[in-house]
C-alpha cells in the first residue's frame, strides 16, 4: 500500500499565536530547527510564511484556507503540481516531511511547504505579455495527458445558475440604494443571456482540461522575460480550457487604472478594458505554442466568458468583504468592461 501523503498522527498541546503554530509546522516538515518563520503578504485566501532553515535555505509554508483544506482537493493538487513539474514547468514542488507526508493537519486545517522560488513581479511589458501567453499554452500542453488518481469535484466555474444564486444572495444582503440599480439591471440581463449562451450543453462541447483556474499576473514571477514561478493552484480542476485563456485576456491583455495588488481584493477585481495590442500579443503567443489551437466556437464565446468571469470575480470578492463594504465593490468602475463587452458582441444595454 502506498504511503499516505497526510500526517494524522502528529499532535501538539495548546499553542497561542499564529506564528508559534507556523513555527511548529515548519519544524515538522524540516525535521529540525529553523532560523525564522515570518508572514508573507501574498494572496487573499491562504496564509503564507517565509521559513529559513539552519543551512540558509528558504521555503514557503502555506496554511490552506478552510475553503481549500479538503484532503481530496489537496491530494489532487499535489498530483497536478507533480505533472506540471515533470514537464519542466516552474511550479511549487511540495516537500515531504521526514515521515513522507506532504501535508500535516494542525490548528484545524492543512499545512504544506515548498522551496521558495525567486523572481520579479509582472512588469506589463510586451515581452512579459508574450511569455504569459506562451507559458499558459505550456501548462495546457502538459495537462493534456493528466489523469489524476484523486478527483477534484468542482462545479463549472461561473455557471449561470450558480451566478444567479450568488447574485440573489448578495442582493438581499445589501440595503436598497439608487446607485445599485444599474449594476442590478446589468447583472440580471447578463445572467439571463449566459443561461442561453453558456449553458451546460454548450460548454460541455468545448475542449476540457485540468486548468490552473486563477491565471493572473500576481500569481507569476519572472526572471528577465521568462516565467520563473507560478503559484496558487487552489482552483485547479477539470474545466473548459477557455476559462484560463479568459483570465489571460483580463489580466495580461487588458489595461486598468492601477497595478494589481494581490493582497487587496478590491485591486484584484478592479475594472479593466481589453487593449487590442496586448490582447493580440497574448492570444497569438498562446495559439503559436498550444498543441490544439483555440477553436472557432471558443473564440466566438470569448466575450460571454469574459463577462461571466468579471461578474464571478465581483461576487466572489464581495464574499470576502464586510457587509458595509460590499456596495463599494458592486459599483466599482464597471463602465469600461461593460462598454467593451457591449462593443464586442455582448449587447447588454442598460
Amino acid at each position: 500500500m502506498a504511503r499516505s501523503v497526510f500526517s494524522d498522527c502528529w499532535t501538539i498541546g495548546a499553542i497561542d499565536g499564529d506564528m508559534q503554530i507556523a513555527a511548529r509546522a515548519a519544524h515538522y516538515f524540516l525535521g529540525g530547527d529553523i532560523v525564522k518563520a515570518e508572514p508573507l503578504n501574498a494572496g487573499t485566501a491562504n496564509h503564507h510564511y517565509w521559513v529559513e532553515d539552519l543551512a540558509g535555505n528558504d521555503y514557503v509554508l502555506r496554511r490552506r484556507s478552510l475553503r481549500y483544506a479538503d484532503k481530496a482537493f489537496a491530494a489532487y493538487e499535489a498530483e497536478y503540481l507533480a505533472c506540471l513539474a515533470a514537464s519542466g514547468l516552474p511550479v511549487p514542488q511540495l516537500m515531504a516531511a521526514p515521515d513522507g507526508s506532504l501535508f500535516c493537519q494542525l490548528d484545524g486545517t492543512l499545512w504544506q511547504m515548498s522551496r521558495r522560488m525567486s523572481g520579479s513581479v509582472y512588469a506589463g511589458s510586451v515581452a512579459h505579455i508574450q511569455e504569459a501567453g506562451n507559458f499558459l499554452a505550456r501548462i495546457h500542453n502538459a495537462a493534456a495527458s493528466f489523469m489524476p488518481v484523486h478527483e477534484r469535484m468542482i462545479m463549472r466555474f461561473e455557471a449561470p445558475d450558480m451566478l444567479k444564486n450568488q447574485f440573489e444572495q448578495f442582493r438581499l444582503s445589501l440595503s436598497p440604494a439608487s446607485c445599485h440599480e444599474k449594476c442590478f439591471a446589468w447583472a440580471e440581463c447578463l445572467i439571463e443571456r449566459l443561461r442561453e449562451t453558456l449553458s451546460d450543453t454548450v460548454c460541455s462541447k468545448l475542449p476540457q482540461l485540468h486548468i490552473h483556474g486563477d491565471y493572473h499576473s500576481a500569481n507569476l514571477l519572472f526572471v528577465h522575460d521568462t516565467v520563473s514561478g507560478l503559484f496558487d493552484f487552489d482552483r485547479s480542476s477539470l474545466q473548459a480550457r477557455l476559462r484560463d485563456v479568459v483570465d489571460g485576456v483580463i489580466f495580461f491583455g487588458s489595461k486598468r487604472k492601477s497595478p494589481i495588488d494581490d493582497r487587496d481584493i478590491m485591486s484584484l477585481t478592479q475594472g479593466f478594458r481589453p487593449d487590442p495590442a496586448s490582447l493580440h500579443v497574448f492570444l497569438q503567443s498562446y495559439q503559436d505554442e498550444v498543441l490544439i489551437p483555440l477553436t472557432s466556437d471558443e473564440i466566438k464565446l470569448l466575450p460571454d466568458f469574459i463577462a461571466a468571469r468579471f461578474l464571478g470575480m465581483r461576487l466572489d470578492g464581495m464574499a470576502k468583504l464586510p457587509e458595509q463594504m460590499r456596495h463599494t465593490m458592486l459599483d466599482q468602475d464597471i463602465e469600461e468592461p461593460l462598454g467593451w463587452l457591449n462593443a464586442n458582441g455582448l449587447a447588454i444595454n442598460i
